[in-house]
């Protein structure tokens, strides 16, 4: 089995030049095998050996055809592993060089080595820990992936040399095992995959298996966007065809819908087709703008009650990243507010500090309860806290060179409960939690979130039909003086049970104190929060 070692100090030469030889055999085969073909049997020779004779020389020609066309096999084999290896040899390099820079090392074993730890104040050890840890995780993830693709190549070449040695059929083409790392690989392992691969390959899986990555943490949001623009698309046309069918259905049933679930299967299309027109509307709104401003799709799926994942500004590339989690009654159908929210505290982030970049993104990737008594339970969050906590260890993953970005994540509702589960049970990694119109988070202290308390952020509007929650379902609500976040203001909102109701979704209107502060928080500049 190859060694992280060995693959150290693969090169292509050796492959470039097995290739320029068997080129040029090839040509000499060509040119014997055209004067060969072109060579007739001599005029007016007739009989049984000349029958022969033409039956030999049409089984040379197919013999001849056939080795040119294993040498050609052999030629494509060893360019593509020629090309696949230089792939290979960045992401080695990539890796080192992150270790490096880490105070890593990297044995010839592939075992990854804490050389340089720093040295903290005591009150920063726990901390310093787990991001060590955190790294070492990683580098062992992208080892680990590199050495899966090494694999891959060498089999697919040795495979590849002995169909042509033995002249089988299928040797006419060389076919490259490409297919992600199984469910439930880690982003850096997707994202060692994924740098190993050619441009070429890459956009091959983006063009013909755009849901090997749509949804893949680990992957670059540019990949990522092309990838879940043609499952939209895909989607898109299903639903319209199911949408007609349904209607047929209905239009040919006296009776409508009153003994079929078919005008309810139609709400639920028409829903999901309207969400997709936000998208795409969104999408489109921002085309021609710069990286920094344009909308990016980093997921998407019509399961369930449909999900979406959408970026205001690349977080590959952005100083600050926010995730804004919506909470109860969070579909597909309603994602065009839940979007139009995203884009107002990106406004209020930029209005903040123009000086960065920033990103935020809108975090439609859970199945959210669909009514308050669903909200009262415990395991939409429980169901959705590793996809979170997955997503947010991807966007460390993918971010580019220059620093690590300053990363906030957003709960509203029921979207605060999914973060306090994550946060609590797998250690989200953020920089920033912020809690709004939270019915509690799964814990009593800030402590318990494994963040720096004064790196929480909470606010509830005095009128916000929120304040209602029993403690005993989530725990003390964010806002309360014992759970040690640092409250921020918001515009009090309308009273009666009408108006709180309406000031639960008010957070994000023009002009709130709430979305002020919300900018801030996203950029860093905790001191000018109110």
């Amino acid at each position: 089995m190859v060694s992280y070692g060995e693959v150290r100090q693969w090169s292509p030469g050796p492959l470039d030049t097995a290739e320029r030889n068997l080129k040029a055999l090839s040509d000499q085969l060509i040119d014997l095998s055209d004067e060969f073909v072109t060579t007739s049997t001599p005029a007016g020779w007739t009989g049984d050996a000349a029958s022969a004779a033409a039956r030999e020389r049409t089984t040379i020609t197919g013999r001849m055809e056939d080795i040119v066309a294993g040498v050609a096999a052999a030629r494509t084999g060893l360019a593509t592993a020629a090309d696949a290896v230089v792939t290979l040899g960045h992401a080695v390099a990539e890796v080192d060089a992150l270790a490096r820079a880490n105070g890593f090392g990297i044995g010839d074993n592939g075992a990854v080595r804490d050389v340089a730890p720093p040295q903290v104040p005591a009150d920063q050890v726990d901390e310093v820990r787990q991001q060590r840890q955190r790294m070492a995780a990683e580098l062992v993830d992208r080892v680990e992936q590199i050495l899966r693709r090494a694999r891959e190549i060498d089999l697919d070449l040795g495979e590849l040399l002995n169909k042509v040695a033995k002249s089988e059929p299928e040797n006419t083409a060389a076919v490259q095992s490409l297919e992600p790392p199984a469910s439930g690989a880690t982003p850096a392992e997707n994202a060692a995959w994924w740098s190993s691969l050619s441009e070429d390959e890459r956009q091959r899986i983006i063009e013909n298996h755009p849901d090997w990555i749509g949804n893949r943490d680990g992957i670059p949001a540019l990949d990522r966007d092309q990838a879940n623009r043609a499952i939209l698309a895909d989607e898109k046309a299903r639903l319209e065809a199911e949408e007609s069918r349904l209607q047929a259905d209905l239009d040919d049933n006296w009776f409508g819908g009153v003994f079929t679930d078919d005008d309810a299967e139609l709400e639920e299309v028409q829903g999901k087709l309207k969400g997709i027109e936000a998208i795409e509307t969104k999408l489109q709104s921002s085309a021609d703008l710069g990286e920094r401003e344009r909308h990016y799709l980093l997921g998407f799926g019509t399961e369930d009650d449909g999900r979406a994942i959408v970026a205001k500004g690349n977080p590959d590339t952005a100083d600050n990243v926010a995730t804004f989690v919506p909470g109860t009654g969070a579909d597909l159908a309603g994602v065009g507010g839940l979007l139009n929210r995203g884009d107002k505290m990106w406004l209020a982030a930029d209005d903040s500090n123009a000086s960065e970049s920033t990103s935020v993104i809108t975090w439609l990737g859970y199945d959210a309860p669909d009514t308050i008594p669903h909200a009262t339970s415990q395991d939409y969050a429980s169901d959705a806290r590793q996809d979170l906590d997955s997503f947010h260890d991807g966007l460390r993953v993918t971010h580019e060179a220059g620093g690590p970005s300053h990363n906030t994540v957003i709960g509203h509702s029921y979207g605060s409960t999914v973060i306090g589960h994550a946060a609590r049970d797998l250690d989200l990694d953020v920089d920033k939690m912020v809690f709004v119109g939270s019915p509690g988070v799964g814990v009593d202290n800030a402590s318990e979130l494994n963040i720096d308390p004064g790196d929480v952020y909470a606010t509830t509007a005095r009128e916000d039909i929120i304040r209602l929650t029993p403690e005993f379902i989530h725990g003390n609500h964010p806002v309360d003086d014992d759970f040690g976040a640092r409250e921020f203001q918001s515009d009090p909102g309308t009273d009666g049970v009408s108006g709180n109701v309406k000031t639960h979704s008010a957070y994000w209107d023009d002009g709130n104190k709430s979305l002020t502060n919300l900018g801030h928080i996203i950029v860093g500049n905790t001191d000018k929060v109110t």
